[in-house]
């Protein structure tokens, strides 16, 4: 259609406290409580997690209603560019942008990817 298509990548890196208890770090999913809000009302949480729950709760509604990074008192989520490889990274105080996040684990997979498609031709569609 013409139109740009455009992403942008987080990575929540916080620990929450019910993981440290159990010996967990970060895992997937565990950002759905904050951007949620059921963080930001929890008389359980921790005042700077009830803090990144409020952030990420309004950047989530900035992004949804924008479509753009811009996310208002919070900066600026950076579109995601091969070239850069920049992500906003979620955790307790301030937000970072990050480059080349993981690049070299990243490129690693890529090139096995390519070797695998290369000498194996596409996967069967379903």
């Amino acid at each position: 259609t013409g139109e740009e298509r455009r992403a942008f990548l987080y990575f929540f890196s916080h620990v929450p406290a019910a993981a440290v208890s159990r010996g967990v770090g970060a895992y997937h999913s565990a950002e759905i409580p904050y951007v949620f809000g059921n963080v930001a009302t929890s008389a359980a949480a921790a005042e700077d997690e009830r803090l990144l729950s409020v952030k990420m709760m309004s950047m989530w509604s900035e992004f949804a209603s924008s479509g753009f990074g811009d996310v208002g008192a919070h900066g600026v989520w950076p579109r995601y560019q091969n070239a850069t490889d920049e992500l906003l990274r979620f955790d307790v105080g301030d937000l970072q942008v990050e480059a080349r996040f993981r690049s070299a684990f990243c490129d690693a997979w890529d090139a096995l990817l390519w070797w695998w498609w290369e000498s194996h031709g596409p996967p069967p569609r379903r």
